[in-house]
């Protein structure tokens, strides 16, 4: 037994943005910093806090449980078998490495961002074709699954926009962005930025803090100064209640949506991710076609010549190309 243990009661922001939000503050220096920062942890409550040293505010939104793998057909913790990553080609990612058993949040993410990518996805959520997207033969999502995904990030979409409009600044004005807890250790970026659980503005600004409720946890109970510094954290941040917020059905209900899809972006963003180390779009009136170029293509250095569609001599003649090029 501890005789002289002395217990600290960390003070709440509010009844839905408790304690483990304050430590998260506290670990990252939200309540210190310069720059516009946005605080994120998403679990089955999302609890946000936006501001900086000079102001803060913060919200909690009933994202669901379909981020942590609940209310998901095949959904399951982030456990051995789980698909954890779903890459832009549709090859998958399972812990352990084993057979896949199940999806769960992160690898969920990453499936919805492909399908959408790769047009198996309207913008209100439909499944283009069939009535389900595969995964492997035996895993995959159902529409109720990706309704399940939108009612989340239509949340957390949500909340993060009305924390900008309480203080008056656009997404874009955000400097960085922490992600805490677990989930936002491993959860995707890019992915969760494409299908719009973080507004698109902020990727790039993304860092994973990790376990920072501990880490708040640990500094309370080693450093004196920290309890009145957690108390000035709760009195000084402004709780903007979504519940009663004239707004929230209508942001809620917009944020459920898809943007629609850049494809040449999505596959730019596909080459750099597979090792490129550049890789742009190419405006095709500034093609030429050259005899000299269609001479090296007949050496056939590249055993494509006469095989491919998109090579000489299929492709046409050069006038015959120069001609789609105007025509396109």
């Amino acid at each position: 037994m501890l005789k002289n243990a002395e217990l600290l009661i960390v003070p709440d922001i509010s009844a839905f943005v408790g304690a483990d939000t304050v430590a998260c503050v506290l670990a990252t220096n939200l309540d210190t910093r310069e720059d516009l920062t946005l605080l994120v942890d998403i679990g089955t409550n999302g609890e946000m806090v936006l501001g900086n040293g000079e102001k803060t505010v913060a919200c909690s939104t009933a994202a669901g449980p379909a981020l942590e793998g609940a209310n998901i057909t095949f959904g399951m913790a982030a456990r051995p078998g789980a698909i954890d990553r779903v890459f832009p080609d549709g090859s998958i990612r399972v812990i352990g490495g084993g057979k896949a058993e199940g999806i769960c949040g992160s690898g969920l993410i990453d499936a919805v961002a492909v399908a959408l990518a790769q047009g198996k996805l309207n913008s209100r959520g439909k499944i283009l074709q069939g009535d389900r997207i595969s995964l492997t033969e035996e895993i995959y999502l159902t529409q109720e699954d990706i309704r399940q995904v939108q009612l989340a990030k239509g949340a957390i979409n949500a909340g993060i926009g009305l924390l900008c409009a309480h203080i008056g600044v656009k997404t874009a004005d955000i400097k960085q962005v922490c992600l805490a807890g677990a989930f936002g250790s491993f959860m995707d970026p890019a992915s969760a930025c494409l299908i719009g659980l973080l507004p698109a503005e902020l990727e790039g600004k993304i860092t994973a803090v990790g376990n920072s409720t501990g880490s708040g946890a640990v500094m309370l109970a080693r450093e004196e100064n920290q309890l009145a510094r957690a108390e000035a954290v709760a009195k000084n941040t402004y709780h903007l209640d979504l519940a009663a917020h004239k707004n929230f059905p209508k942001a809620f209900a917009k944020g459920m949506g898809f943007a629609e899809q850049n494809k040449t972006e999505y596959w730019r963003l596909f080459a750099l991710k597979t090792g490129f180390s550049a890789a742009y779009s190419l405006d095709i009136f500034t093609l030429i076609p050259r005899e000299d170029v269609r001479a090296v293509c007949a050496a056939d250095k590249c055993g494509a010549y006469g095989k491919n569609w998109t090579c000489p001599p299929y492709c046409g003649t050069l006038e015959e190309c120069a001609a789609t090029n105007r025509e396109s």
